[in-house]
């Protein structure tokens, strides 16, 4: 995941933070068994694997793909952002989502559950 709005930003830090997911041959089969082509995952992968693979645009925007899948009967959503320059708290980047969820998930008096850092770099969440 990534904060911005900027379409072709999004996809060239999606495809840089997949690029070593494309070269794993269990990585590649499971898209292939969820629909994706040979064209998807070759090249470092098309529009299409890339922006169903990392969401993009504003925090909001980040949290409502993660409830996605929570309605869709998810239990656990795992996710990480590309790393970039920090100081996000985190050290993850300047503008890190899962910090920015993360402050929103445990001040919202909707969700029961908190976050927790994952390696640095992420954070889980669970329904």
């Amino acid at each position: 995941m990534t904060l911005t709005d900027d379409v072709e930003e999004a996809r060239r830090i999606g495809r840089k933070h997949l690029e070593i997911y494309l070269g794993f041959p269990n990585y590649v089969n499971n898209w292939k068994r969820l629909g994706f082509t040979d064209d998807d995952v070759t090249d470092g992968g098309s529009d299409r694997l890339v922006d169903a693979m990392v969401v993009a645009g504003s925090v909001d925007r980040v949290a409502e793909r993660v409830r996605e899948h929570h309605d869709a009967g998810a239990d656990h959503v795992s996710r990480s952002c590309p790393r970039t320059p920090p100081p996000c708290r985190c050290g993850s980047g300047p503008t890190c989502p899962v910090c920015c969820i993360a402050d929103r998930r445990a001040s919202s008096s909707n969700v029961a559950d908190g976050a927790r850092p994952v390696m640095g770099v992420g954070i889980e969440l669970s329904k």
